[in-house]
């Protein structure tokens, strides 16, 4: 057997680039109609449509929706002209959104924190931004018209289904994003797991012990983290919402390109392969997985 050289190394990454990428397009797609058509299905359910495959894409029904939903915010617009001045308005909406801002705080939204958010925690939210303008006592702002605001508001939201739009609107867009990387993850675990990519399967090659022989599975599993170490921590970042994993993931990225292009010297290995004690070697006949 013969380690392989640089070319070959690059063969085996577009092939698995191009069939993670497929795979990836295929989930985001599947994964787009079915979270798309949920979102849709509960708009409808909040005009009390009969839901079917037909309604979800007649636009006269989201005409319906947007016109009443304009006309629901004119009502509120009219409600609040009526009992709060221009400056009483503004210092409302002021103390409101620094009583979200809090919930929303940086600091503390991870994916736990944003899967967790349904329609009871954005009613929550919501309540408890006109309990802080309450609160806060302010003498030229009756309490009774704030509560009548209150009441209009969450009669809106309840109309057009606010809350649960809302909540499935953000875990549909963070799983936009934790998908592909899921599956870059999995995928690269198949490697990670056997010593071969469906990419070096293709290219007849290998991972293996740096004389040759098969190797064990921890130096499979060791070679997997560092290559894919800046996905692993860009991942973690994201997970736990620390900043620092994401400068790291930058780093990593940075010493996983050049650790890769030594391939190209007389050892032909990587960084991965030095730390894992490895070497990727071609097989005659393919091998097995």
């Amino acid at each position: 057997m013969e380690r392989i050289g640089f070319g070959s190394r690059i063969g085996a990454f577009v092939i698995d680039t191009a069939i993670v990428s497929v795979l990836i397009a295929g989930l985001l797609t599947a994964y787009a109609v079915i979270g798309g058509t949920r979102l849709a299905m509960e708009a409808q359910q909040a005009l009390g449509v009969d839901v079917s495959l037909v309604s979800l894409g007649d636009e006269r029904v989201w005409r319906e929706y947007g016109m009443l939903a304009e006309e629901s915010a004119e009502e509120l617009a009219r409600l609040v002209a009526e009992r709060f001045t221009d400056e009483q308005t503004e210092y409302i909406v002021r103390t409101m959104a620094r009583s979200i801002e809090r919930y929303f705080d940086p600091r503390r939204i991870t994916v736990d924190f944003l899967l967790a958010i349904d329609a009871d925690v954005i009613d929550r939210i919501v309540d408890d931004a006109f309990d802080a303008v309450i609160a806060d006592g302010r003498a030229d702002i009756d309490p009774a018209a704030v509560q009548d605001l209150r009441i209009a508001v969450n009669a809106a939201i309840a109309d057009f289904a606010i809350s649960s739009l809302t909540a499935s609107a953000i875990r549909f867009a963070l799983m936009l994003v934790l998908l592909p990387l899921l599956a870059g993850v999995g995928y690269a675990l198949i490697e990670g797991i056997s010593g071969r990519s469906p990419g070096k399967l293709a290219m007849r090659c290998a991972v293996r012990s740096a004389a040759g022989p098969p190797t064990h599975a921890g130096a499979y599993l060791l070679r997997f983290v560092v290559k894919n170490s800046p996905l692993l921590l860009l991942l973690l970042g994201i997970t736990t919402r620390g900043p620092w994993l994401f400068a790291a993931a930058g780093l990593a990225a940075v010493l996983v390109t050049i650790g890769s292009l030594i391939a190209i010297s007389d050892e032909r290995r990587t960084l991965h392969d030095y730390v894992a004690g490895t070497a990727v070697y071609r097989l005659s006949g393919g091998g097995e997985w």
